[in-house]
């Protein structure tokens, strides 16, 4: 899912060759736009699904740190901050799966 500097670099410099070979070709403006808007998107898409990844490995460590201090031995703030950041780590995991509705502007 998450791509290293290289594989995004290499993607970019492959997208710039085709648009260099479209225009060449005799591509019109509208075919770059929709070449640019296409990978912008596809760019936000995958880096939105890489915070949801982040987002979702700290619910679990929260979680895992929230069953390890189910025992009585820890003291109560710390269970309710592990506690309490699981359920931050949930809200923003929901928030980047939830779809925002563009508004057309005027």
């Amino acid at each position: 899912m998450c791509q290293s500097h290289h594989d995004i670099y290499q993607r970019a410099v492959a997208l710039g060759d085709d648009i260099v070979a479209g225009v060449r070709g005799g591509r019109t403006l509208e075919w770059v736009e929709e070449m640019l808007g296409g990978a912008l998107l596809d760019v936000m898409r995958r880096e939105r699904e890489r915070c949801i990844a982040i987002a979702e490995h700290r619910v679990k460590l929260w979680e895992a740190a929230e069953r390890g201090m189910s025992s009585g031995n820890v003291a109560a703030p710390a269970r309710f901050e592990a506690r309490e950041r699981r359920k931050e780590a949930l809200v923003i995991t929901d928030a980047l799966r939830t779809e925002v509705p563009t508004t057309a502007s005027g």
